[in-house]
């Protein structure tokens, strides 16, 4: 059996199509659904309950953030893999059925994960490297690496063939139950991002692979829900991040210091941006 898992904050039309596309396209294996809204006000549990009366729907009263929504429903769920899917994406081919043969076959493959392309095909990145202080700092979203010519690989390329990765997004992932139990699911401390880079990193530290798969292909209309609220976004990343590093450097030091600056700094010049940018 396997479980899809989505979470949901006011995206009930997103929610609804992506659920639409699964079963339009996903006829290989047995499936069930889980929708966790977390405290919609856009009337999403209704409109999802009146759709999909078969979905398994949890209603939560607060906004729960990513990780602890997903421990959540896996609860929940008995399927063997756990399929997390964002509420923004498209599924248009049955990639299930080329997720669950890659991990069958591999055994010391805890994840497989699949490539994003936006509405008009394009390739969105959504693997990377663990963070360190220089991919961070001369990452290619990072707005200090327009002043060095010279760019580290922190987010990495696409990949004619499976490949393994050291991270990636949790935007399209399917996870091995046994695996995900084993590491004790989402450090419910990340509200939201970095929490799919921290369990990555819990898999690794076990000897288990993560392995990006570029004919596992979903269609993602990036940042759906945050469009209208994008130093949410910001604001949220950033703390992520800053809370992922002290986890992973307990030693503390001088470097971890500069590294939390940085990234104040860093969401400090993105907020500045987006009051320029402001209309009126």
């Amino acid at each position: 059996m396997l479980s899809v898992i989505i979470v949901n904050h006011n995206t009930r039309r997103l929610t609804a199509a992506l659920i639409s596309s699964l079963r339009e396209h996903i006829r290989s294996n047995p499936m069930d659904i889980c929708v966790v809204d977390n405290d919609s006000t856009d009337g999403s549990a209704r409109y999802i309950a009146r759709l999909f009366p078969d979905v398994d729907l949890i209603e939560s009263p607060v906004n729960l953030g990513f990780g602890r929504a997903v421990n959540l429903a896996a609860g929940r769920r008995r399927g063997r893999y756990l399929w997390l899917l964002n509420s923004d994406c498209l599924v248009g081919a049955d990639i299930a059925a080329e997720m669950i043969a890659y991990l069958e076959r591999h055994p010391d493959a805890a994840a497989a994960t699949g490539r994003l392309v936006s509405d008009d095909g394009s390739f969105q990145a959504s693997c990377r490297r663990f963070p360190s202080f220089w991919n961070l700092f001369l990452s290619r979203k990072s707005p200090f690496s327009s002043l060095i010519r010279w760019r580290a690989d922190y987010t990495l390329p696409d990949y004619d063939v499976p490949t393994p990765v050291e991270a990636c997004a949790c935007t399209n992932i399917m996870i091995r139950r046994e695996h995900f139990e084993r590491v004790g699911g989402f450090d419910e401390r990340f509200f939201m991002y970095c929490e799919d880079t921290d369990l990555c990193r819990r898999f690794a530290a076990r000897g288990l692979k993560v392995v990006y798969l570029p004919r596992a292909q979903v269609m993602h209309l990036w940042a759906g829900s945050w469009r209208p609220r994008d130093w949410m976004r910001y604001y949220h990343h950033h703390r992520s991040m800053i809370r992922y590093l002290r986890k992973h450097s307990p030693e503390g030091g001088m470097r971890l210091e500069l590294m939390e600056l940085l990234l104040i700094v860093g969401l400090g010049v993105r907020m500045a941006g987006l009051l320029l940018r402001r209309p009126g």
